[in-house]
Formats: structure tokens, C-alpha cells, sequence
């Protein structure tokens, strides 16, 4: 799949037919969207000069039952989002926060030098969870490696 989102419009199509398969009109702008894998979940972060939700919150929407289903809010703008099934990863300009999927409890917190663009990776790979982002020097990348027990992180 591939989505395109608009400041007022979201559309998902398919690669090999090139067809709309979901057409959503918001009626206001996203500045981020988010697709987990090939399923009907998305992150969206407000965006455009007539946000559809504010900027310093990531929106957790089920595209079956079109509505969000819960949101995450911050102090500071969030840049980015990167979602994967027991983890999701929230980027704002210093900082990266990993919450558990599941239930949103905050996992970790990974400091980052000056972060403009939300630049992050997260693996989808289901074995291991590996998450890759600024380091706090400029320059740096961090790699973040989370093995058997979420509370076990490894750099």
C-alpha cells in the first residue's frame, strides 16, 4: 500500500493496481501520517495552517470503525511517529519516546541532539525491536536494541 495524505485528504492505494482503497476528507490539515504495516492503523499529528489536532499530540486511528482510539499528548511538537504491533516510537525536537502498544506506558526515553526533521527508524522485524535515532552529538546515530524483557535496553 501507499498513502498519500494532502493538507485536507487522505488516500491509500495500492501498488499493483494503483487504486483508491480508502479516500478520507478530514476537512483539516495532518502534518504526519503514520500506517502500521498493511492494516487499518494510523497516526496522525495535526499539521497545515488549520491543524485537524493539535501539534503536540499523536492520534491513534482505527480506519474500520473511523475514529481515534486513544492519543498521546506532549509539551513540544511532535515531529514524527513510527508505529510497529507492541511498540511505538514518538519523535519531538530533543527527545524519542517508546510506548508499549498495548496499553501506552512509556517504555523508554532517548535523549537526541537537536532533531528538526523527526528523523527515527524503528525495525519491523518481530523477533527483535531495534530503534535507531540521533545520537546527542551531531552526527551520532543511536542504535537501541530491546531483547526478552522490555525493560532491557542495550546501546
Amino acid at each position: 500500500r501507499l498513502f498519500l495524505f494532502f493538507a485536507l485528504k487522505l488516500r491509500v492505494f495500492f501498488f499493483c493496481f494503483w487504486s483508491v482503497c480508502v479516500s478520507s476528507d478530514f476537512g483539516r490539515g495532518l502534518g504526519f501520517v503514520e500506517m502500521l504495516f498493511k492494516c487499518n492503523i494510523l497516526a496522525f499529528i495535526g499539521g497545515g495552517s488549520e491543524p485537524l489536532y493539535p501539534r503536540n499530540k499523536v492520534m491513534l486511528w482505527d480506519d474500520y470503525k473511523t475514529r481515534c482510539f486513544a492519543e498521546l499528548e506532549f509539551r513540544h511538537e511532535v515531529l514524527s511517529v513510527r508505529l510497529r504491533r507492541d511498540k511505538i516510537a514518538v519523535v519531538v525536537q530533543k527527545t524519542v519516546y517508546v510506548y508499549k502498544f498495548a496499553d501506552l506506558s512509556l517504555l523508554n526515553k532517548h535523549d537526541t541532539y537537536n532533531n528538526p526533521r523527526g528523523l527515527c527508524a524503528l525495525s519491523a522485524d518481530p523477533s527483535r525491536t531495534v530503534l535507531a535515532c540521533p545520537g546527542t552529538l551531531a552526527g551520532q546515530v543511536k542504535p537501541a536494541n530491546f531483547f526478552f524483557s522490555v525493560n532491557s535496553f542495550f546501546l
